[in-house]
Order: C-alpha cells, then structure tokens, then sequence
C-alpha cells in the first residue's frame, strides 16, 4: 500500500497516479509514503511503513468483517444490466455490424434497446446503419431524447422492412423517419394511401428521364464536357419530378444511356 502525498491538483493526481502504476509494474512495492515531484514527474520515498498501526487507522466499530465469496461476487455480477461496451462488442461478434456503429448506438441505453427489436426482425445490418445515419441525426438535430419522440419500434420496423425490401427509396424512407419522430403511425399505410412506392419500371422512368434532360440542357452539356457532378444534378431532377419515389440507380442508367 503506498501513499502519495505533495498533490497540488487534479491533473497532478492523475500524473501521479500514470508514474505510479508504470512504477508498481517494474519494481517491488512495498508499505511507504511518497513525495510527488511535478516538475520531475516522479514519486521519490519519504518513509516506510512496516505496520498497519503505523497508518493511524481508526477501526469503524458499525461495520464488522465482511468476508466476500466467489460465489457472491458471481451472483452480484448476474445482476449487473449489460455494459454499453459489451452490448456492443456483441453485436459485433453475432450480427457483424460496423464497430463504429455498434458502439455509438450502445452508447444510448434507450436506442440500444430500440435498436435490439427491430434488429430481431429486420436484417441488423442494415437496421444499425439507418439507425445511426437517420435516427440518431434526427434526435441529434432536434436535441431530444428517444423518449421525448413518437419513435416506436412497430412503425421503425414496417419502414426498415420496406427499405429492406426496396419498396420505398431512402429519399421517402427519410422522409417518412421523420415524420415518425413526431406521430405514431403506419408505414405500409401511408406509401399506400399517398402512392408512395418505388417506380422501377423502364418505362416510365424513361419518360421522366427525357423531360428532364429537355428541361436542363445546360446540365446535359456541362456533363457532356465530363463534369459528373452535372449528371447528379438531372437524376435529382428526375427524383424531384417523381417525388421521390423513382429507383435512383434505375434513373442513373437510363440518362447514361439517354446522354450517349
């Protein structure tokens, strides 16, 4: 047991502490007193102690020996809820979900748990990446806590099954996530009710994509003249004129081949 005194401040504690432990690992440690030299950065030995008399402690008459088992410590640690560390080391290891991921969602006690429903019926991996990038972002931009929303795992899982599935596209599935913050209600139903769903169709989408390259022929030159940013601009066109509800990577192949 050793003290450490001529401690001047917090940051000098934990200093100190630093030097202590990197000591104790390399030499012997016996019962002393040390003096610590912030300018040095060292503990040096002021006096040793043989004895636990020579501490001054004062037996506490109100708290009787205590002897602690295995046996206990096993069933205080049974009690113990799971840590947010190894929450998320677990998901890891069964659902092969991005560490970065996992870690900043177990770091919420209440989206962690969120999260752990839904990902039992939508697929993990998907259901953390939206998790972080869309509900955290939206918690985040509101500053409110999960339980200050409407968030509910019934109406999440019915919009990350139809993303899963890709009968919405993520503009709507965004679009629709927040409108989940703020009331509960059905997914499924509200695509149906405001035709919501994803258009795929060539046909379509190729109708869409023409009046779009009509309506913006600086963007068609610009992307002509290889700028790739310009042909972002006309699918977004596309996606604006559709709602939201076109297949983006349908509508990008289909203006390549428009603009050839």
């Amino acid at each position: 047991r050793v003290e450490v005194k001529n401690i001047t401040g917090f940051k000098e504690i934990e200093r100190a502490l630093n030097y202590e432990v990197q000591r104790q690992k390399q030499q012997d440690v016996k019962k002393e007193t040390r003096g610590w030299d912030a300018e040095k950065g060292i503990t040096y030995s002021m006096r040793t102690k043989e004895e636990e008399e020579d501490y001054g402690y004062i037996a506490e008459t109100d708290l009787p020996l205590f002897e602690i088992s295995q046996e206990w410590i096993r069933k205080v640690q049974e009690t113990i809820p799971e840590l947010a560390e190894q929450r998320a080391i677990r998901w890891i290891k069964e659902w092969k979900i991005d560490e970065d991921d996992a870690r900043i969602i177990a770091a919420d006690l209440d989206v962690a748990v969120l999260f752990e429903e839904i990902a039992k019926e939508v697929d993990p991996v998907f259901t953390a990446r939206w998790t972080r990038r869309e509900l955290l972002r939206l918690l985040n931009d509101k500053k409110k806590e999960l339980r200050e929303t409407a968030f509910n795992k019934e109406g999440l899982t019915e919009l990350f099954k139809m993303l899963v599935d890709k009968k919405i596209t993520d503009r709507i599935g965004q679009r629709i996530i927040e409108q989940l913050a703020e009331k509960k209600f059905s997914p499924t139903a509200y695509v149906k009710e405001q035709k919501l769903e994803m258009v795929a169709g060539e046909d379509i989408l190729k109708k869409a994509c023409e009046k779009a390259i009509a309506e913006n022929q600086k963007a068609v030159d610009d992307y002509k003249k290889g700028e790739e940013k310009a042909l972002q601009f006309i699918i977004g066109q596309v996606m604006k004129a559709t709602k939201g509800t076109a297949a983006p990577n349908v509508v990008k192949e289909l203006l390549k081949g428009l603009l050839k």
